[in-house]
């Protein structure tokens, strides 16, 4: 298990030999400007590390090396990246120009993009985790993926996600999806969005945990209401939103038909900074903490659902 690179070593430049890492389950690489992957000292084509189940790469944003990584562990369960700029040094003109060839991650349990260590999510590491997200969703196939954890950019929804998800064998159990932009095409473009991420969720009938976050979605009320019907996420029991362009009716409305019905899964509903317009006033806040006879009067219709178990919070 190796620890993360200090910040200070990101121009670093390191040489990996598959052969010494024969046995090292967890592997955390932390922030380098370029790491070589060879076997040994005297072969330079990379070994397969099949002992690793678990790999953090704090990369450079180079597919080329991230997919060599990938080729060569094929016991691994647990995969979170995260891209940094990479070193001009090692620049290439563009990522179209490596022909990166399908990867399949026959054990992969769980993934998600991720911040590169002592750095925040500003809207660089935003931006290039949705590259690292979009990078699984278009060429890997996880058939045992039960936790997934991305950002995308609005046009990646619509081309990568549902897809993917057709390629899961086991049943996903976890979903943490944050969409950072705008769909292009604007109202067309609007409406394929809703439609893949409907589309995506139908898939997902194991489904327990759900957060969506996106004030990139015009049409939250549309969504909210296919989402009363347990035609959709029949084992949805925790859900967090954090959207723009909602109203209060919209969450109400949704959370009394999950709760009454006929096969009661959900228990749980966070609302995370949600507003009624894209720049406009934030929903009024609920903290359970204060009591049921302190409920806003905004949420006065959730409160027989508080009483009778039901978990709500609105931050």
């Amino acid at each position: 298990d190796l620890p993360p690179a200090k910040i200070a070593d990101r121009l670093a430049e390191i040489n990996l030999y598959s052969e010494e890492l024969y046995g090292v389950k967890v592997l955390h690489l932390g922030q380098v400007s370029l790491y070589n992957l060879s076997t040994s000292k005297l072969d330079a084509k990379p070994g397969v590390i099949r002992s690793l189940v678990s790999l953090t790469l704090e990369m450079p944003e180079r597919f080329e090396k991230l997919a060599l990584w990938l080729e060569h562990v094929p016991n691994l369960e647990d995969l979170k990246i995260a891209f940094h700029i990479f070193d001009s040094r090692w620049y290439r003109r563009m990522q179209d120009d490596f022909k990166i060839s399908a990867i399949r991650l026959e054990k992969l349990q769980s993934f998600a993009a991720v911040r590169c260590s002592g750095l925040q999510w500003d809207s660089e590491q935003v931006t290039l985790a949705a590259k690292a997200s979009a990078f699984i969703l278009r060429f890997t196939t996880c058939p045992a993926l039960t936790h997934l954890s991305v950002r995308l950019m609005g046009d990646d929804v619509t081309q990568f996600l549902r897809e993917f998800v057709k390629r899961i064998s086991l049943p996903l159990r976890e979903l943490d999806l944050h969409i950072i932009s705008r769909p292009s095409n604007d109202t067309a473009g609007q409406t394929k969005l809703l439609d893949e991420i409907i589309g995506t969720l139908a898939l997902l009938p194991s489904l327990t945990t759900l957060r969506l976050s996106s004030k990139s979605i015009d049409s939250v009320e549309r969504l909210l209401q296919e989402l009363r019907s347990i035609r959709y996420l029949p084992s949805l029991e925790q859900v967090e939103f954090h959207f723009a362009c909602a109203q209060v009716s919209h969450f109400v409305d949704f959370a009394s038909s999950r709760w009454h019905a006929q096969k009661r899964r959900l228990k749980k509903v966070i609302l995370v900074q949600c507003s009624t317009r894209r720049y406009g006033s934030r929903i009024p806040r609920f903290n359970p903490s204060d009591g049921v006879s302190s409920t806003p009067n905004a949420w006065a219709n959730m409160s027989d659902l508080i009483k009778v178990g039901l978990k709500f919070e609105v931050l």
